[in-house]
């Protein structure tokens, strides 16, 4: 047990929870006061801002975007009190789906998954952070630091058109504040219960007599997470640790220590360093973050493993990012925008550890030849040196691959050129057609071609149709490409496919009302983890059909969203009847849907200002039927008595696979420039903790219960 295990004593959390009620308690008696709307944010005023760069390389309206997009604003995030990026996404973003994983929890839109972060892009102010050697989005994710960002946009599906190879499921796009958007300083301060941590932050900005602005932030927390009473481990068969000779029951809590669920990497704290210079049509800017957190292995270790091994475990980095970028105009109609940057990612999980280093140019012209038309178009190239000396820790030898080591790989560069274009027409005062595409080369593939078509038709005032006919590509992850090539000394171009068809209808309505839905067909060629290989290789065709449904409203001193998402598997087919998978069952004669993701989810957010000075917050999201997890699992112990160490593994009951929930709710209180919030999460685990059940992903059987906490935040500014 740590040393501050007294915060976690019986006493520590009634008083909490007593502190909950009553500050509820008072909310409530406030609100029987009538003050006027503290909420009235227009809906309108952000559809008419012209905009860019988003789902789009022409300008356009919000209103008239070729995707579907969620933004999630600064006052969201610190209404939300989210602990991390993951939380916040789950709670905003319509079908985001998280599960546990030993290389990093795994984000899925969309029934789009894998066992590596690999299917989407995650990007900071337009430039792309991901890891490319192994694991896709690994940074910025778990850090409770977030005082830096001034809203996120979430493009939910395929976007490699735009944005490059990897756009698969969507791309989570985060805009950081800038010197011109704030004014002052602002200090936070925050410190969570029963899952532990302090975090504090800082920023500021300064405006220079010749014009320019300066942003400055700092952030860094102490993140202990929840020990192994509160978000406790179990598996759905009996096991039994050689180490010290206890069998476990299936469905019960792993009862000797674990690593704390959610902590830091080897419990050291976390940083986030970000400044930002621009001055007329320069900027520059620096990002340095350093985090990871705990892991838990699986069964298989869990059974060999000393539990002071066990609880060692976790994964962490440190990422480096400058940028540069200019705006030339020539004249109203020619605009060339050029960005410069430089990234240095380091990373360490289990035996591996090694660093990245990638320095990129891209190019873009804006023309409007003339009134209704836009073009815009460019170039983008990549230099990647790969396999290099990790600079943190341990300091050693590189290691990626047990493979790559026996092939004496070495550090290794590679080349990518990135050609896209698009082009905007304004058929008709309601009518927008957008027509582009993407061609991409890279060191060990050929060309890479990503077309889109979309067409958008404004109904009435109110009403939008969008027609959205997308193909995303992604090329294998750098190390399975460098493997091939040392193997066979050609050209692997070892990809995958994602063809998709959207129609999406949005209404807005009186009284600040929104109302969306969007059927989704996906036919995706794709490649993931093939465990009788022990390789990444191709698995087959998977089809698959969706429909979103948002509701959004304001009215007097009430903000409320619902959020439904559905998937179901329409086909799938493998490409070589030995490879191990982990997509679905139904190839196997058993269930007919994805395994590793809830069929249906559905995500409330409600915000209430009880007046000038007191407000709440509540979020529930909530996932259902798991069929395709449990035919998986059955598949597993009736065909292999469980002999497949990545897929799910019962006794046969199937209790893991049942219904999970998450509820979060928020109490904030405002003076002038002070702001108290009281925070309470995942509170269902009070009542029954196996609510708050959070899978593994592949191996689904295992699971945490998330922890019921709190946590209190102070902010000032000046």
């Amino acid at each position: 047990m740590r040393g501050h295990e007294h915060c976690k004593r019986n006493g520590c959390r009634i008083w909490l929870t007593q502190l909950l009620v009553l500050c509820v308690g008072c909310a409530d008696a406030l609100a029987a006061r009538q003050p006027e709307d503290l909420l009235a944010l227009s809906l309108e005023q952000l559809a008419e801002i012209p905009i860019t760069g988003v789902g789009s390389l022409t300008e356009t309206r919000w209103q008239h975007l070729p995707a579907s997009v969620t933004r999630i604003s600064a006052s969201d995030i610190a209404a939300a009190g989210a602990r991390s990026l993951d939380e916040l996404l789950e709670i905003f973003v319509p079908g985001l789906q998280l599960w546990s994983k030993t290389n990093a929890d795994q984000i899925g839109i969309r029934g789009v998954i894998s066992d590596r972060n690999t299917k989407y892009l995650l990007l900071v102010n337009g430039r792309q952070m991901n890891e490319d050697t192994s694991l896709g989005a690994f940074s910025e994710r778990f850090l409770s630091l977030l005082g830096d960002i001034d809203h996120i946009n979430v493009i939910r599906g395929a976007g490699s058109s735009i944005y490059g190879p990897g756009a698969i499921a969507g791309i989570i796009s985060i805009e950081t504040l800038e010197g011109r958007d704030i004014s002052g300083e602002r200090v936070q301060v925050r410190a969570g219960a029963i899952e532990e941590f302090v975090a504090a932050e800082y920023r500021a900005s300064h405006r220079f007599t010749q014009g320019g602005t300066l942003f400055f932030y700092y952030g860094v927390d102490d993140y202990r997470g929840a020990d192994h009473d509160d978000a406790t481990l179990q598996f759905s068969q009996p096991l039994t640790n050689t180490a010290t000779g206890i069998t476990v029951p299936a469905y019960s809590p792993i009862p000797f220590s674990t690593a704390d669920y959610h902590g830091a990497h080897r419990g050291q704290p976390r940083h986030k360093l970000h400044l930002d210079y621009r001055q007329g049509d320069w900027r520059s800017w620096l990002r340095y973050t350093k985090g990871g957190q705990s892991r838990d292995l699986s069964d298989t270790s869990f059974a060999n493993l000393s539990p002071a091994q066990l609880a060692a475990e976790s994964y962490g980095y440190q990422q480096l990012t400058w940028s540069g970028e200019h705006l030339r105009h020539f004249g109203g109609d020619l605009l060339i925008e050029t960005r410069v940057g430089y990234d240095l990612l380091d990373l360490e999980y289990g035996e591996r550890n090694y660093r990245e280093d990638e320095v990129n140019l891209r190019t873009l012209l804006h023309w409007q030849p003339a009134a209704g038309h836009q073009l815009a178009g460019g170039i983008e190239l990549n230099r990647e040196y790969l396999g290099k000396d990790s600079i943190g820790y341990p300091g050693g030898d590189p290691n990626i691959t047990t493979a790559l080591t026996a092939l004496d790989s070495g550090s290794w560069v590679t080349n990518s050129l990135g050609l896209l274009a698009e082009y905007q027409w304004q058929l008709a005062p309601d009518w927008i057609l957008f027509a582009g595409g993407r061609a991409d080369q890279h060191t060990y593939t050929e060309w890479l071609y990503s077309p889109r078509l979309a067409l958008v038709f404004s109904a009435t005032a109110q009403d939008q149709l969008k027609l959205m006919l997308n193909r995303s590509v992604r090329r294998a992850e750098e190390e399975t490409l460098r493997e091939s090539y040392l193997t066979s000394r050609d050209r692997d171009g070892r990809h995958e496919q994602l063809d998709a068809v959207e129609l999406s209808w949005e209404r807005r309505g009186s009284r600040q009302s929104r109302v969306l839905a969007s059927l989704f067909w996906n036919d995706y060629d794709l490649i993931a983890w093939d465990s009788n290989a022990s390789a990444i290789n191709e698995i087959g065709n998977l089809k698959t059909l969706g429909i979103e449904l948002e509701a959004h409203g304001q009215w007097q001193r009430h903000r409320v969203s619902a959020l439904y998402s559905f998937v179901q598997e329409q086909d799938f087919t493998l490409a070589d009847p030995d490879v191990t998978q982990f997509i679905s069952a139904s190839v196997y004669g058993y269930g007919d849907d994805l395994a590793n993701w809830a069929q249906h989810s559905l995500k409330l957010i409600h915000q209430y200002a009880f007046d000038e000075q007191w407000s709440s917050f509540a979020s529930l999201r909530s996932f259902w039927d798991l069929d395709g997890t449990a035919a998986m699992a059955d598949y597993n112990r009736i065909e292999h008595s469980n002999a497949i160490s990545i897929l799910p593994r019962t006794d046969g009951r199937n209790e893991a696979f049942e219904s999970r929930h998450y509820l979060n709710l928020g109490l904030s209180w405002q003076q002038q420039a002070t702001t108290l919030r009281l925070q309470a999460y995942n509170v269902l685990g009070w009542y029954d903790k196996e609510l708050n059940r959070r899978n593994t992903f592949s191996r689904a059987g295992q699971y945490r219960t998330e922890a019921a906490a709190l946590a209190l935040s102070w902010t000032q500014d000046f």
